[in-house]
């Protein structure tokens, strides 16, 4: 626990480190000096007048500090996400900072509250938990936040140890899809499951060509990324298909985007 501590006490200090040295570098403190010396002598003025905008040099300086920090802060300070989310304190933190976070929180707090007295009556009646899902380390009382962390500590372990990838049905649709199926759990109708972009592309254009068979909305869902703040999921309607040039404007980019975004989580 100490050793989490210091990362997130060191992260901070990096963050509030970097953002005094650049308003020193640029003088940004002297440019807010110089408007707040602005703003009273026009407070004061009996004519009341505006105070001159900064000047072409001053804006120039401010712009270059902001660009300068964002991409120090984009290579140097983001990576630093892959160890402070080992810390339960990460998603009340992004819950608390993000909208997009906040907005998947409150519809998982939904869909929990509909699902409740689902699950209270499947575990008194006939419930069966995975050994995979049995070395989560659970405790009286724990957050939701706490149990997610264990859980995928337990993953973690498992998989360096054993090599094990029962994770895969939570984080990838693909292989949870491909599970069902194998299963004979019944699923939505599925077009198709791509791992190669080229040969997605080219079921694109096969859907164009006969695109009055299909019932719609259909969906593209990038496999790795999640719904929400990933943003991993489209409705895709007839027009998109009919439309001249909008699945090359639109779908075709759609698909190479989401083939390289990395996920959040």
């Amino acid at each position: 626990p100490n050793a989490v501590n210091l990362v997130w006490a060191t992260f901070g200090e990096a963050h509030l480190l970097m953002v005094l040295w650049f308003a020193l570098l640029m003088k940004i403190h002297e440019l807010c000096l110089k408007g707040w010396e602005r703003m009273k002598v026009s407070i004061s003025s009996s004519r009341g007048d505006f105070p001159p905008l900064p000047d072409r040099r001053e804006l120039s300086v401010a712009a270059l500090g902001m660009v300068a920090f964002a991409l120090f802060h984009s290579f140097y300070i983001s990576p630093w996400n892959n160890t402070f989310k080992n810390d339960e304190r990460y998603i009340p933190s992004r819950i608390a900072t993000s909208m997009d976070s906040y907005d998947a929180a409150q519809r998982a707090r939904e869909y929990f509250d509909k699902q409740v007295g689902h699950i209270q009556h499947s575990i008194n009646s006939r419930f069966t938990l995975h050994p995979y899902f049995s070395h989560t380390v659970v405790r009286k009382n724990m957050r939701l936040e706490q149990v997610v962390n264990q859980r995928l500590n337990s993953f973690e372990m498992q998989l360096e140890k054993y090599n094990t990838r029962g994770f895969m049905i939570e984080k990838d649709k693909c292989a949870m899809l491909e599970f069902f199926q194998d299963h004979d759990i019944h699923v939505p109708k599925i077009i198709g499951i791509y791992h190669d972009k080229k040969k997605a592309h080219e079921k694109l254009k096969a859907i164009q060509s006969e695109s009055a068979s299909y019932n719609y909305p259909l969906f593209l869902k990038g496999c790795h990324l999640t719904q929400g703040g990933d943003k991993g999921t489209v409705a895709v309607r007839m027009e998109n298909f009919t439309r001249n040039g909008a699945m090359e404007r639109y779908m075709l980019p759609w698909i190479d985007t989401k083939w390289e975004q990395k996920p959040l989580d």
